[in-house]
């Protein structure tokens, strides 16, 4: 699994930090941007025809120039989707208000792999060679660190490693020990000490690190006098590099920019600063294991370095804790036709008005592996408990009719009739038009591929043929996702039932990853069980309750260099 890019005191933070919306359960109209391709009529007026049915407000729909097909090049997600999307918030002054981008027929839905030119592989050794050289500068200075903590406190005991993440673990726990047992100003050994501390922090944070923490007089009573004397015009210098490192990070994919921030942080932003900037490039340059949805990708717009090859975790999933720059909720109104995401809007605000029924059908496999083969590793037993947790949540706290199949075989075409949920597995790529849905049913079917195509001739992905046959939500996979990476039916439809959340909320709080394989297709307003709620917040397992709260503000604080506190 790789990680997001860390954020630690005294290292530089390459993302744009922008205010986060605010924590409140229940997704608005006004909270909303409609994405879609200017060169598809029937992109932008179904765009137009859902802002309308929806409420949402005037100058919320952007017309992005886009190829046709279902998938984008790599590049041009860089250089045309995010920029754009950017500035449209932006300019409209959106930034602290929008939580949910909907993308529309005749958008992409899947980013390509990232290819790297000889350029870029030469630009790849170049980096590693100066990530290598800044950490023998800092492990010394780690260690300078570690000793006057032991100075101030004899009990402090250093931390180990020499990778960097380890290195900066180092340094904050003996900076937190040296501003804990600082002595005090009128002390004889403050004066001693705190040259030698200013000395460090000048080593892991730069200027930039004075810049942020001291004024002017007080790097007068610090500083030699030939520097202090030099300040205010290195003050400046810093400040502009500040805009400049802002400015910089929004051309990622651009190798002029790439290498003038390397030449930025290094000046500027300290040992640290400069190697934690080189780690993220190293990591967004990876090539393997970039394809992703474009929609889960652009969850992350407001980040800027970070790792694609492969997934994040998503820090929307009502189990996630920590820090984490702005992420945004995605959805998308798409279909095998142009008029399936019209019969969605519409088969949502029917069900929305009366309140969805008919029946639950959940198909095991009964703990099989596909095909009915033995599951000796217990992935498969495992994920099928989730589809059984399930259906014991709605046989105990609901009336609703159930359906379970317990078997490797799947059900048979046409056997099911008033079919308000669906879910089970496994059949990859082949569709079986098991269930006649109800107007606004629920459900995905859990496989590979299902949503590889959904326009292609002869078409048999499970997401397509949902739709074609009425379903109003559902999520599919444009690539091999993984088992781990499709939402737990136990917690996904438990909480679309409460009625309390959207079908984009109650996604984004359970799909566990993002800048990764899978979508939802749906209207993200849809609340189904609104009007007839199904089950009660207390109905819910304990830790699937923390759900239906309004999340913490858990952003990392926008910041150049962040001091220790």
């Amino acid at each position: 699994m790789r990680r997001a890019f860390r954020f630690i005191g005294l290292v530089i933070v390459i993302v744009a930090c922008l205010p986060a919306a605010a924590a409140r359960a229940e997704l608005r109209p006004d909270e909303l941007v409609l994405i879609v391709n200017g060169n598809v009529p029937a992109s932008v007026k179904l765009a137009e025809f859902y802002a309308k049915a929806r409420l949402v407000p005037d100058g919320r729909i952007l017309k992005i120039d886009l190829p046709g097909g279902e998938e984008l090049p790599f590049d041009a997600y860089e250089q045309k989707v995010v920029p754009a999307v950017r500035e449209f918030l932006r300019a409209n002054h959106l930034q602290p208000k929008v939580k949910c981008l909907v993308m529309f027929y005749g958008v992409p839905f899947r980013v390509g792999s990232k290819a790297t030119s000889p350029q870029e592989a030469d630009e790849v050794v170049d980096i590693k060679q100066k990530l290598d050289a800044a950490l023998q500068q800092a492990r010394p200075a780690v260690a300078d660190a570690e000793g006057l903590a032991q100075q101030l406190d004899p009990s402090f005991v250093p931390r180990r490693g020499d990778a960097l993440d380890k290195l900066a673990d180092r340094v904050n726990a003996a900076l937190a020990s040296i501003n804990k047992h600082l002595p005090p100003a009128e002390s004889p050994l403050h004066k001693e000490v705190l040259p030698r501390l200013l000395k460090l922090m000048i080593s892991f944070g730069g200027d930039a690190q004075i810049a942020a923490k001291l004024s002017d007089a007080d790097v007068a009573q610090v500083l030699p006098p030939e520097q202090a004397a030099d300040w205010p015009k290195r003050r400046a210098q810093i400040q502009g590099y500040t805009k400049e490192v802002a400015a910089l990070e929004e051309k990622r994919w651009d190798a002029q920019s790439r290498k003038r921030l390397r030449e930025v942080t290094r000046d500027g932003f300290g040992l640290f600063g400069h190697a934690n900037l080189l780690q993220a490039q190293l990591e967004y340059m990876q090539s393997d294991g970039t394809v992703s949805a474009l929609d889960s990708e652009l969850a992350l717009l407001w980040w800027n370095y970070y790792n694609r090859s492969r997934w994040q975790v998503n820090p929307l999933n009502y189990r996630f804790r920590g820090q984490h720059p702005p992420v945004l909720m995605t959805c998308r109104l798409d279909g095998p036709q142009e008029g399936t995401a019209m019969q969605i809007v519409l088969g949502s605000l029917k069900a929305e008005r009366e309140g969805l029924k008919g029946r639950v059908v959940i198909d095991s496999t009964n703990g099989t592996g596909p095909g009915g083969t033995a599951d000796r590793q217990g992935g498969y037993r495992q994920f099928d408990d989730k589809l059984l947790a399930f259906a014991e949540i709605v046989r105990q706290k609901t009336n609703f009719v159930l359906t379970v199949e317990r078997t490797p075989r799947l059900l048979p075409p046409k056997s099911l009739r008033n079919v308000a949920l669906y879910t089970g597995w496994y059949s990859v790529r082949n569709y079986i038009p098991a269930c006649e849905f109800n107007p606004g049913a629920v459900g995905f079917h859990v496989a590979s591929f299902e949503m590889v195509s959904l326009r292609g001739d002869n078409e048999k992905g499970w997401v397509a043929g949902l739709l074609n046959d009425g379903i109003a939500a559902t999520v599919g996979a444009v690539a091999e996702p993984y088992l781990s990476a499709f939402p737990a039916p136990e917690e996904f439809f438990p909480l679309l039932m409460t009625g309390k959340l959207t079908l984009a909320e109650v996604y984004w709080k359970t799909v566990p990853m993002t800048s990764w394989m899978m979508c939802c297709v749906g209207d993200p307003l849809y609340t189904p069980f609104k009007v007839n709620p199904l089950l009660k917040p207390q109905d819910l397992p304990d830790g699937l309750r923390a759900a239906l709260d309004a999340p913490p503000t858990t952003t990392a604080p926008a910041a150049a260099i962040v001091a220790p506190q």
